[in-house]
């Protein structure tokens, strides 16, 4: 049987744990949706991690009021949504890649 392609919206390192786990296990047609949506919700958290990395948690309005990054909930949700999938699918979730700074 031949293995499903990742989804072409997934990230590089996203299609790399699609692969590693599609090579270990044979999973049905909705246990794969759950895999592409967890792995999407990864590459979203880490898109809004960098984002936040990078801005700061804390911003100044308009009115030079600081405030909470608007980025944090997008970062909050999609960990949220990782982690329900992973346990959905019994699995533990991945370990991040270490940073090249690290």
């Amino acid at each position: 049987m031949k293995k499903p392609s990742p989804p072409k919206y997934l990230s590089p390192a996203s299609k790399k744990v699609w692969q590693s786990i599609l090579s270990g296990y044979v999973m049905d047609e909705p246990a794969l949706e759950i895999l592409a949506a967890t792995l999407a919700a990864t590459d979203r958290m880490q898109q809004a991690r960098a984002q936040i990395d990078k801005d700061g948690v804390l911003l100044a309005d308009r009115f030079g009021v600081m405030k909470a990054h608007p980025l944090i909930p997008v970062e909050r949700d999609a960990s949220g949504c990782a982690l329900r999938g992973w346990r959905l699918l019994n699995f533990a979730a991945p370990a991040a890649e270490p940073k090249d700074d690290e």
